[in-house]
């Protein structure tokens, strides 16, 4: 589990761009896409399992940030240096790179084709 849908919606809700507002109601599923920025969470009942963010690797700097970055993690207080590192590594590899918080979310990134996709989970360890 990351998260309660409830926090995730309350947290992220209060930093995230407008066209990524998360809904009152949560489904298994919540797609929500703006500007070639996809957000996808995936719940089992009010628990968050996975969060996916997919964008063109030339959007980094727009409305990804503000869903990543503003939302993410400064709304979910997730940030960390990791995140970033294991960005701007993926961006100059193209391959796929793992930052983990101090919370144990464990972000995925990976690169294929021009696009990046970051795939946050909780760290199993």
């Amino acid at each position: 589990m990351i998260t309660t849908y409830e926090k995730l919606k309350n947290g992220f809700n209060t930093y995230a761009p407008k066209q990524f507002v998360l809904p009152n109601n949560a489904s298994d599923t919540i797609t929500l896409s703006h500007d070639d920025v996809t957000l996808t969470i995936e719940l089992a009942e009010d628990t968050v399992t996975k969060i996916t963010i997919t964008t063109r690797d030339t959007n980094i700097d727009g409305v990804f940030y503000e869903v990543f970055v503003d939302g993410l993690e400064h709304g979910m207080e997730w940030s960390s240096s990791n995140y970033y590192n294991a960005m701007m590594k993926t961006l100059s590899t193209h391959k796929k790179n793992v930052g983990i918080n101090h919370k144990g979310i464990k972000a995925l990134h990976s690169w294929e084709n021009g696009m990046v996709k970051v795939v946050l989970t909780k760290d199993e360890k």
